[in-house]
C-alpha cells in the first residue's frame, strides 16, 4: 500500500521536526576535545586535503586523541545542502556561490607551472607566448584551477593539453617523466618539490590570486565542536604562513 499525500505531509513535518530537535541538542551540548569522541565532517578537495589535512590531524591529535576526522569531496552540485543538513561540518577551499554560509580567508594562494627538473623551457618565468608554447596535463576539478583558467583564455592564452585527468595525486609523476608542465597551487608546489624534483615556473603577474577559505554554515553557528575545530584549523593556516 502506498502512502497518501497526507501522509507524506505529515511524514515531512515529523522529520523536519527531529532534524530541529537534533539540531539543538547538538548546539547546546558541551564539547571538551580531550574526551570527544565526535566524528567530524570535511569538505576538501584533493588539493585541500594534501596541503591543509595534515596540519588539521596533527593538530587536533595534540589535543583531541579521541576525535575522528572524515574528509568528503566537494561536489558543487550538493555542497549546499550537504552544509545546511550538517553533512558536512566545515568546507575548505575555494567555493563561491556557497548560501547561509560564514567564511573566513585562510591564505591567499596562487597558481605556479610545474615542470621536471631537466624541462626543455629554460626560463625562471613565463610570458603569455611561453605559456601557449607547452604541452600540460591537466585536472580541471578545482574552482581555483577553473578561476584560472578562465583568466588565461582571456589573455589569448590557448593552452595545449595533452593528457586530461580525474585524479591530481598522478600529476606529479607525469610531469616527472615527460615534458608536459601543470598549473598547481604554489602551497602544493612547495610540499611537492621538498627533494628539488621539479622547477616552480612564475606565472604572469596580472593572474589573480585564489582565496583558500573555511566556510561554516550558519544554522550550526553554536555549535562548540564546529567553533572549536574551526579555530584549530585557523591557527594552524597561521602558523603554517
Amino acid at each position: 500500500m502506498s502512502p497518501t499525500d497526507a501522509a507524506m505531509r505529515l511524514y515531512s513535518s515529523f522529520e523536519a521536526a527531529l532534524q530541529l530537535v537534533s539540531q539543538t541538542v547538538r548546539q547546546s551540548a558541551e564539547f571538551t576535545p580531550g574526551t570527544s569522541r565526535r566524528v567530524f565532517r570535511l569538505g576538501m578537495s584533493d588539493v585541500s586535503e594534501f596541503c591543509y589535512l595534515p596540519q588539521i590531524l596533527q593538530s587536533v591529535e595534540a589535543v583531541a586523541p579521541s576525535v575522528r576526522i572524515e574528509s568528503t569531496e566537494v561536489d558543487l552540485e550538493t555542497i549546499d545542502m550537504k552544509m545546511k543538513s550538517g553533512q558536512i561540518d566545515i568546507a575548505l577551499g575555494y567555493l563561491p556561490g556557497l548560501n547561509d554560509c560564514d567564511e573566513t580567508v585562510l591564505v591567499e594562494d596562487e597558481f605556479v607551472c610545474l615542470v621536471r627538473k631537466d624541462h626543455p623551457f629554460s626560463g625562471e618565468a613565463l610570458s603569455l607566448a611561453d605559456l601557449s608554447g607547452l604541452t600540460y596535463v591537466d585536472c580541471p576539478r578545482g574552482t581555483g584551477y577553473r578561476m584560472i583558467e578562465h583568466q588565461l583564455d582571456l589573455l589569448g592564452v590557448r593552452r595545449q593539453v595533452n593528457a586530461r585527468l580525474a585524479h591530481l595525486s598522478v600529476v606529479p609523476e607525469i610531469v616527472r617523466r615527460t615534458n608536459m608542465a601543470a598549473l598547481y597551487p604554489r602551497a602544493a608546489t612547495e610540499i611537492l618539490n621538498t627533494d628539488r624534483k621539479f622547477r616552480i615556473l612564475e606565472l604572469p603577474a596580472d593572474l589573480h590570486r585564489v582565496p583558500v577559505k573555511l566556510y561554516t554554515h550558519r544554522k550550526f553557528a553554536a555549535d562548540r565542536g564546529i567553533l572549536w575545530l574551526s579555530e584549530v584549523i585557523k591557527h594552524g593556516a597561521h602558523e603554517a604562513e
